[in-house]
């Protein structure tokens, strides 16, 4: 059957990198160790998505129907592995010869991606079925490919079905997939196959003052880099997105607020999706926001259209991993583990990819306190207690929320007519949870955070106040989120700029990419890209606390039904703020010049 191969510079594998991978391949026995059986085949567990359970089946999809853009995930062996685990370490490590020796995309698939050979016995295998591959990325861990419904059901072992769910049309696999036993060495699962997609972690805010640029730069102390002229300049920032925006929103934006001017770069993976109502705003939020904190750096939007298989937030992370579009990534989306099932794994490759390359992944922790797997419009939580699975891994910071305790000394009585800011300095916080400060009938706002049940616990987690076993169990430990925190309360949203007019809005879509920021400013002063920060977040927090703002009240503590999941006293779920580190704000805000001054080792 024929097979399309897209070729595209710098995305995948050219014929000159093709011929050098061959001749590692000789000494790199292929996994694949028998013929690729169609009946003799091994099922995926959990790669249905949570939501069909309460969606109305409402029967198979046409035959025909286009199923573009799927993504096929690729494994390491164990032993490779090992040895990304060990590199990872060494690249944190000062006394090591590997310490910040960063990979490139190529050098990584060389390393931990699969083997040539691998890699044509699963492409001629898709071919086999008919899909056309869309591209291979350059780790050898993906690979995109489209085709039909019927392909994908005899590929998979699968039906593809219409689900009615919360007034919306679906469409998804309604049972787990299955594979040829000879590929289980190789394939990890498939990120796709339905149309459910992440959230974004904003809303609208109404509460008593909005965030500008220089307010929050007076409470966390970033005014004193930029006053020493450390803005950002020099340095780049991607945000994942899955709509366009309008570039004039943002060039107003820093008009309005005093800002230099600093167009984005917006990159447009695949066709352009134009502006989608219900994510402009969250692209608007990151773009401006980042650039907000971090003035001079280049701000760089990858907006991938989503398809009725695979979210443009996953084709989007993927694009900017792969290409290493930049040396900071902001995310402000998300999805609770249990909801992602295998995907969960898939993301954590992605993001441990990342690290390799000296990437630092930013991922708001969530709005729905304690129980990610509810939105944080419901009423109250069902799911039972849960974190956002694209922040849970350990190769990325969990960014949580914080409310300004505020009071009228806090503010001046009037703004700054340049900058239009009214904050005097920095104002005490306490744990962003405006259902239960405020009172609210409905919606469970607040900071995302607690115990992942996907992940272990990394060996850089440790500190005053991080659990010495899961909360409530005597369990092997898992790890904790969030990491840190900024504010992300709708009592003191932060102003953007959409569709020509100012809002005001909140949630840790806010926190993640006002820190992305920070980190460019960090990586400014140390002349240097990062990698994961959460290796030296950690031991800074132990070793110069005063650095951190630690959050001592409040709690992400959510109204739960009786009866449900986790819910046995009947009335919240969630953890309170305690001294130091917390599964409600991490090790709190900072002090963003001493965490820079004092990052250098």
């Amino acid at each position: 059957m024929k097979i399309s191969i897209k070729i595209v510079v710098g995305l995948f594998l050219c014929c000159g990198l093709v011929g050098s991978l061959r001749v590692q391949s000789q000494t790199l026995p292929s996994r694949i160790t028998e013929s690729i059986d169609d009946d003799s085949i091994v099922l995926l567990q959990n790669t249905t998505d949570m939501r069909i359970g309460t969606a109305a089946d409402e029967g198979r999809v046409s035959p025909d129907l286009p199923m573009e853009r799927m993504l096929l995930m690729l494994r390491s062996s164990p032993e490779q592995e090992a040895a990304l685990e060990q590199l990872l370490a060494e690249q944190q490590d000062p006394s090591s010869p590997d310490y910040h020796h960063w990979l490139t995309p190529e050098e990584f698939g060389v390393r931990f991606g699969v083997s040539p050979q691998e890699l044509d016995a699963v492409v001629g295998w898709l071919a086999e079925h008919g899909f056309t591959v869309d591209s291979i990325a350059n780790s050898r861990r993906e690979i995109e490919f489209s085709g039909t419904a019927s392909q994908v059901e005899g590929a998979f072992h699968t039906e593809i079905h219409w689900y009615a769910s919360e007034g919306e049309a679906h469409i998804a696999n309604a049972a787990d997939l299955s594979i040829p036993m000879a590929l289980l060495p190789v394939i990890e699962g498939v990120v796709g196959l339905h149309d459910f997609h992440v959230q974004s972690m904003m809303t609208l805010a109404d509460g008593n003052h909005g965030l500008s640029p220089r307010d929050l730069a007076t409470i966390y102390n970033v005014t004193s880099f930029w006053s020493q002229g450390f803005d950002g300049k020099g340095q780049s920032i991607a945000i994942v997105g899955r709509s366009n925006i309008n570039v004039n929103d943002v060039r107003n934006f820093r008009a309005q607020f005093g800002l230099p001017a600093n167009d984005p770069q917006i990159i447009v993976n695949g066709p352009d999706p134009g502006i989608v109502n219900d994510d402009e705003g969250e692209a608007d939020l990151d773009v401006e926001w980042a650039g907000a904190v971090a003035k001079s750096a280049t701000i760089k939007l990858v907006v991938s259209k989503s398809t009725t298989t695979t979210d443009g937030v996953f084709l989007s992370a993927v694009y900017i991993v792969n290409n290493n579009v930049a040396p900071i990534v902001s995310v402000s989306f998300g999805m609770c583990e249990s909801a992602l099932g295998s995907v969960n794994a898939a993301i954590g490759s992605l993001w441990q990819q990342a690290a390799a390359q000296g990437m630092s992944v930013f991922v708001a922790s969530g709005d729905s306190g304690s129980a990610t797997c509810d939105s944080s419009q419901a009423v109250a939580a069902t799911g039972g207690l849960g974190v956002n699975g694209l922040a849970s891994t350990p190769y990325s910071v969990a960014v949580g929320g914080t409310r300004f305790d505020d009071n009228a000394a806090s503010w001046n009585r009037t703004n700054n007519i340049f900058s239009l800011s009214s904050a005097r300095g920095y104002i005490p916080e306490t744990v962003w949870n405006d259902r239960i400060d405020f009172r609210l009938p409905e919606g469970l706002w607040s900071s995302g955070g607690g115990v992942s049940v996907f992940w272990p616990k990394p060996s850089w987690q440790v500190g005053l106040g991080v659990p010495l076993a899961d909360p409530g169990t005597t369990a092997e430990h898992h790890r904790y989120l969030p990491d840190i925190s900024l504010s992300a309360s709708g009592h003191d949203g932060y102003v953007i700029r959409q569709g020509g007019h100012l809002h005001v809005v909140n949630g840790t879509s806010a926190s993640a990419p006002a820190f992305a920021g920070i980190m460019a400013i960090i990586n400014q002063m140390t002349g240097q890209a990062n990698g994961n920060p959460n290796p030296r977040l950690y031991a800074l927090a132990n070793q110069f606390p005063s650095i951190f703002h630690d959050i001592t009240t409040g709690s992400n503590a959510v109204p739960c039904v009786p009866g449900s999941v986790n819910c046995a006293n009947g009335l919240t779920i969630g953890y309170a703020a305690t001294p130091g580190f917390d599964l409600a704000t991490g090790w709190g805000s900072v002090d963003a010049y001493a965490l820079a001054h004092a990052w250098k080792p």
